[in-house]
């Protein structure tokens, strides 16, 4: 590295690796840039990124992290809402995909925690009045509020082009090793999602199966997120389209629409909005979400013919993605301008 610019590569192109990528470009280490290439197997729209509804939300804290990183998660949530919040007031809003929505969260038993985690973040969080419940029977608990959404079928292709204009590299190529980019990169950062399980040997990290209807429903102007004991549903207006969901199918890898989950989606969300009897299905989609007990946002030297190099990994975010990339992407640049500056140092011993 020593005379010329470093060089990082971060492995996948979700909005993890895109985030991740965005803010180490951003990078000066003593009087130089960063030179940052992305390599992924696949990019949008065949990746679960652009499968996501886009919705700053964690439907469910406990697949994310432990207990003990739930401030690490409100950091990195609060950053990416105020990164799109941001995006929201600007001129490129529309081109992004991101604007505010308002809707509900209905509950079939009281979640404090849920208040608790999330009031001080969306805007006219509150508790929902009996006449608004009424709306939606059989529910007797439940929160409205405004939360902001990033449309990942705009959302992506935009942070990608941004990419682009930063001078950041594509490539696309199917990594078998992290060790097989030793030899040309300085750093190597680690976005892979679910294909850490493989790629690092992570027996933590195993799918959360989501399938989805996209349909178009123009007079559906709310969110409904839904929660029973032994399901959920949701409602997900979007600039183009609504998307109904839901399924969180652990363990599960396959990537086909299947009929049963089809039908349980429909009746779901047409039992809690039943004018959506009468939108048009335009087509079924499915991603696997990376699950994993704790999102993995750490730094590690990995042995390689080369000799010892560094690996930041940020992966394991289950279906936080959208809601965590822009906080997430910070403290992984902020750990490969660490690891850089102690290449820079070992150098000059």
């Amino acid at each position: 590295m020593e005379g010329n610019r470093p060089k990082v590569c971060v492995v996948g192109g979700g909005v993890i690796g895109l985030g991740s990528a965005y803010f180490i470009k951003d990078l000066t280490i003593g009087h130089q840039g960063v030179d940052v290439t992305v390599i992924a197997e696949r990019y949008h729209p065949d990746i679960t990124s652009s499968v996501a509804a886009g919705f700053w939300a964690v439907l469910d804290i406990v697949t994310v992290c432990k207990p003990e990183q739930l401030a690490k998660l409100r950091k990195w949530s609060v950053s990416t809402w105020d990164h799109m919040n941001s995006l929201n007031c600007s001129e490129e809003a529309t081109e992004a995909g991101t604007c505010l929505s308002f809707g509900y969260t209905l509950l079939d038993k009281p979640d404090p925690h849920f208040l608790e985690f999330w009031r001080d973040t969306f805007f006219n969080f509150r508790k929902m009045g009996n006449s608004e419940l009424e709306m939606f029977p059989p529910f007797r608990h439940g929160y409205s509020y405004i939360t902001l959404l990033s449309d990942s079928v705009r959302y992506v292709p935009w942070l990608m082009n941004k990419l682009k204009e930063k001078n950041v590299r594509f490539i696309t190529r199917k990594i078998n090793s992290l060790v097989e980019l030793a030899k040309d990169y300085d750093v190597i950062v680690n976005c892979t999602g679910l294909g850490a399980a493989q790629l690092v040997g992570d027996s933590r990290v195993q799918p959360g199966r989501g399938q989805v209807i996209k349909v178009q429903a123009p007079w559906i102007k709310q969110f409904v997120i839904a929660v029973e004991e032994n399901a959920f549903y949701y409602i997900f207006p979007g600039p183009d389209t609504v998307v109904l969901g839901g399924t969180y199918q652990k363990d599960n890898w396959n990537l086909e629409p299947t009929d049963e989950d089809r039908k349980n989606i429909w009746e779901g969300c047409c039992k809690v909005i039943p004018s959506l009897k009468h939108a048009k299905v335009l087509r079924d989609a499915v991603g696997l979400r990376p699950l994993r007990d704790s999102v993995r946002l750490e730094s590690e030297l990995i042995t390689t013919p080369q000799g010892r190099k560094w690996v930041v990994h940020n992966y394991g975010h289950g279906g936080a993605g959208i809601t965590t990339h822009w906080g997430c992407g910070q403290e992984a640049a902020e750990l490969v301008k660490d690891c850089l500056q102690k290449i820079v140092l070992q150098a000059k011993l």
